[in-house]
């Protein structure tokens, strides 16, 4: 095997384009042509997605489809920084207040189409807001209304312009989903998949109407003389249809009617055949049938209710990726130029992350004095907070400090009088000298803050040391991270 040489530099240019002929599973495409969707039993029926809008007339199609978008939107999002500058949690906070008062339930179940047809098109509606650019709105289109050009951007179809019209950067969200491959970007959405399944299960709805016709209800049998003339047997035939249709009837005289049962052996089999249909269906849309049958054991059940996280989770990840990395992402760069884009996902009911998260902010507020805020309560771990209790500080204990207490200590006195947004311009000279001293001389420090805390023993007062050390080494940290917006 011949060994490949180590080039000179790495090549940065796009080599397996989609154009001028080098995608051989398109043939040729010119740069002023839209590419066209790449799903065979899309194109095979003509290439309008309106085939995939008439399957959601299928009852267990819209069922199921339904609960798994629901799935999703019913669960809570979490909105935390990307970074641990000031900037970083300006932005996200920004971020948390927009989709707040946004109606974001909707507008999530909705960009969640694409998981069906493949990929979904949002207008962002842009406004001023102060000094910042807010998101006040995002209109999700009919995808069917947008092609996509050889570079991958959206084109909107109008009747004056049948190759699609250009559309400006940083205004429309896309949502791609399912597709093999970085070419196509149209994604390959469930209706692919569940396609000849409701084909099947309709038409043979067709079938099943005659058997029921056939077999329900005996069949007229006429008999007609040797010979007889046409009239006769137009007459005759009159007369079999008026059994259909009347309570009565008249017929010449020697008429012979009579009916004649139809027999079968076994079962049919169109109820076992239109159930086969549907689990499919479920199977394919949920990846899972339990929550849509019934009969079955603990065990199972525990299975299926793990897919169907796992499957909650995916679309929760692609659909909340795509608006940090275009609609978020966006707002960062017109806001907080530099900042961390926030880190936007759901909380599920058994989020292990929860359990990591909550040690980590107990065992900051136990040794810093931090504070979390009601809102930072509710948005992280799902959960309401009475009014009034929250922005209580830790103690060292886990509970809420008493405020008595924090009035007869000087430290924490002084942290409850600076204001958090005066916070920064306040911290270095505040801290700076402490941490001098500390590094110093250590031990006239712990002398000083025993003539400041008498009433403590000597374990009280190396605790207390330690937690200003904390306080002081996270400070110069962050500003060494940040300059001067940490």
């Amino acid at each position: 095997m011949a060994e490949q040489k180590t080039p000179g530099a790495p090549a940065t240019d796009e080599i397996a384009t989609v154009t001028g002929g080098r995608d051989i599973t398109r043939g040729y495409i010119d740069h002023d042509l839209y590419l066209r969707p790449q799903d065979r039993v899309l194109l095979a029926r003509g290439g309008d997605y309106r085939v995939y809008e008439d399957l959601y007339q299928d009852d267990r199609v819209m069922s199921c489809h339904a609960q798994r978008r629901g799935a999703v939107t019913s669960k809570p999002i979490r909105v935390t920084p990307g970074g641990t500058r000031r900037d970083d949690r300006r932005c996200a906070d920004q971020l948390r207040e927009i989709i707040a008062s946004m109606r974001w339930r909707e507008i999530a179940g909705k960009m969640l189409q694409a998981t069906w047809f493949g990929y979904g098109v949002g207008e962002c509606m842009w406004m001023r807001d102060g000094a910042f650019w807010a998101l006040e709105d995002v209109r999700v289109r009919n995808q069917r209304r947008f092609v996509f050009g050889p570079d991958f951007r959206p084109r909107l179809l109008t009747q004056s312009s049948w190759e699609g019209e250009e559309l400006p950067d940083a205004k429309f969200w896309l949502l791609r989903y399912g597709a093999t491959n970085d070419d196509e970007p149209y994604g390959r959405g469930l209706a692919h998949w569940c396609f000849w399944n409701v084909f099947f299960k309709k038409n043979q709805t067709k079938f099943w109407l005659t058997a029921l016709e056939k077999f329900g209800s005996p069949t007229v049998v006429g008999l007609y003389r040797a010979g007889a003339p046409e009239n006769e047997k137009n007459a005759l035939l009159d007369a079999i249809e008026a059994v259909r249709s009347r309570a009565g009837l008249i017929a010449p005289d020697g008429t012979m009617l009579s009916l004649l049962e139809a027999t079968r052996s076994g079962s049919v089999g169109f109820s076992d055949f239109r159930k086969a249909m549907d689990r499919a269906i479920t199977t394919t849309i949920l990846s899972q049938t339990m929550t849509t049958e019934d009969g079955s054991s603990r065990s199972q059940a525990e299975v299926h209710l793990s897919v169907r996280n796992e499957v909650i989770e995916e679309d929760a990840h692609v659909l909340l990726d795509s608006f940090c990395r275009q609609a978020a992402t966006w707002l960062r760069d017109w806001n907080f130029p530099g900042a961390a884009v926030p880190v936007v996902e759901i909380v599920m009911p058994d989020d292990r992350r929860l359990d990591d998260l909550s040690q980590r902010d107990l065992r900051i507020s136990q040794m810093g004095g931090w504070r979390p805020t009601r809102e930072y309560i509710e948005e992280t771990y799902a959960v309401a907070v009475e009014e009034g209790s929250g922005g209580a500080p830790a103690a060292p204990g886990g509970a809420p400090a008493d405020m008595g207490e924090r009035e007869g200590d000087p430290l924490l006195a002084a942290l409850d009088a600076v204001d958090a947004e005066d916070w920064d311009k306040l911290a270095g000279p505040l801290v700076r000298p402490i941490l001098d001293r500390a590094k110093s001389d250590p031990e006239d420090l712990m002398s000083d803050i025993a003539a400041l805390y008498p009433e403590l023993d000597a374990d009280a007062v190396e605790a207390q040391l330690t937690r200003i050390l904390f306080v002081a080494d996270a400070w110069e940290r962050l500003a060494a991270q940040g300059g001067d917006d940490a």
